[in-house]
């Protein structure tokens, strides 16, 4: 027999010969092997994404595609957007008199916001954030804060912050012109500047 399907049966145009037949199946591999000879008796667990393992077989991660789908809509290194916002520690610059001191800060490129807090002598305290770029040149620019331990604005708990932007030299100069606590009392006290 020539054919290994009898030629009276079958068309001849399905039929191979023996040596057709052993030709194909010998350029078969045995069996599979290489990344994915680990996949092929079980399912992987769903939903984790895919990733080569220690001896370069196909494996999952500890990810899921949940996780993966937050990265959606990035457009650049993660790392270096981190690095480019503020830091979480402000950095300290000092400290003066309310109505009376003045704070210089110096090489305000380096930063961006302001952190302003005042301190009467009975220890209530006023913060303010100030963002640099939106200050002016040469020129005083004054910003009221009437947050105080969770207070609104027009709580008459209130500080009038000026600050001075010097174009030539690069810096600022901040003074804490009042501060308000109670009925609109003016209280003297201290302030703190940070720079963030």
């Amino acid at each position: 027999m020539t054919n290994l399907i009898d030629d009276t049966n079958v068309s001849t145009s399905k039929v191979f010969s023996s040596n057709q037949v052993t030709s194909l199946l010998s350029a078969k591999q045995n069996s599979i092997t290489g990344a994915a000879s680990t996949i092929t008796d079980n399912n992987l667990t769903a939903n984790y994404v895919l990733m080569s393992n220690s001896s370069g077989k196909v494996a999952i991660s500890g990810i899921t595609t949940t996780k993966l789908n937050y990265l959606s809509g990035v457009t650049s290194n993660i790392q270096t957007q981190l690095d480019d916002k503020m830091p979480h520690s402000p950095t300290y610059i000092g400290a003066a008199s309310v109505r009376t001191g003045t704070i210089l800060i110096s090489n305000i490129s380096n930063y961006t916001f302001i952190h302003v807090t005042i301190t009467n002598t009975n220890h209530r305290a006023i913060t303010i954030m100030i963002p640099i770029d939106i200050i002016s040149w040469d020129a005083w620019e004054y910003f009221i804060s009437g947050s105080a331990y969770g207070e609104g604005y027009g709580s008459n708990k209130e500080a009038l912050v000026a600050v001075y932007k010097s174009q030539g030299n690069n810096d600022l100069r901040v003074n804490v012109d009042s501060f308000c606590w109670d009925a609109n009392t003016s209280h003297g006290g201290n302030y703190y500047v940070y720079v963030i």
